[in-house]
């Protein structure tokens, strides 16, 4: 749906998707080719690179302090 709107010149200034879109791992992989601004939630379950390494993302949660956050 996405590349089919980017395609037909559909202006968006950025893509915004919940954790069921944002643990499709390949869907993350393409947004990020593409260069369009996003952002995507990830679940718990999902792995993300912090600090040159991957982590689970809820076990990166929880290792965070209020410095870890921002608005």
């Amino acid at each position: 749906m996405l590349k089919r709107a980017f395609d037909a010149g559909v202006p968006a200034a950025w893509v915004a998707g919940d954790s069921v879109y944002g643990d499709n791992r390949a869907l993350r992989m393409w947004r990020e080719e593409h260069h369009h601004a996003h952002v995507l939630a990830v679940s718990g379950k999902e792995y993300v690179w912090h600090a040159g390494r991957q982590h689970q993302v809820k076990s990166l949660v929880v290792t965070l302090g209020a410095e870890g956050w921002a608005r």
